[in-house]
């Protein structure tokens, strides 16, 4: 990724509410169950996770699931919750902004995704950093809906509740 567009993107909550509204799709696609709020707090973070530890998400599709998806790429875990606790102000000004724009939907503190208060589609080429990380949030989505409860992915982690 460039530098500027990560100092943007990470700073601008309408990018971050189109990160979590892609997270909330990916996990509706199978069953059209809503995606508990907590995941969010996670999931930003993973999307976000610094090109550093490299491609983490290339090389892998819907079917390799989260748990299977952390196995392959252990090198996530060390320094995560400390990438969680970063990131919780931005995560929780990308809801705020999300909700208030219509983006996505809270009942029960479950996420649901509609566009709404979105006046068209946003559409980044494979070949932008924005639209690779908004792949990989559906992605995440995806493979967070086959994991059997929120504590799994919480431990897969390494992050407490």
């Amino acid at each position: 990724m460039k530098a500027a567009l990560d100092i943007k993107a990470m700073a601008n909550p309408a990018f971050g509410s189109l990160i979590v509204r892609e997270i909330v799709k990916g996990h509706m696609e199978q069953d059209g169950k809503p995606l508990s709020i907590a995941v969010t707090f996670v999931s930003v973070p993973l999307v976000f996770s610094p090109k550093y530890l490299g491609d983490v998400f290339s090389n892998s599709n819907k079917s390799t699931g989260f748990v299977n998806w952390i196995g392959r790429h252990p090198e996530i875990i060390p320094g995560f919750p400390v990438r969680v606790k970063a990131l919780k102000t931005y995560v929780i000004s990308s809801l705020n902004f999300g909700l208030r724009h219509q983006i996505f939907s809270l009942n029960n503190a479950s996420l649901a995704s509609f566009k709404k208060g979105l006046k068209k589609e946003p559409r980044w080429p494979a070949s932008d950093d924005r639209g690779e990380l908004l792949r990989s949030a559906n992605k995440l989505g995806f493979w967070i809906n086959n994991v059997s409860s929120l504590s799994t992915i919480y431990a897969s982690l390494g992050v407490k509740p």
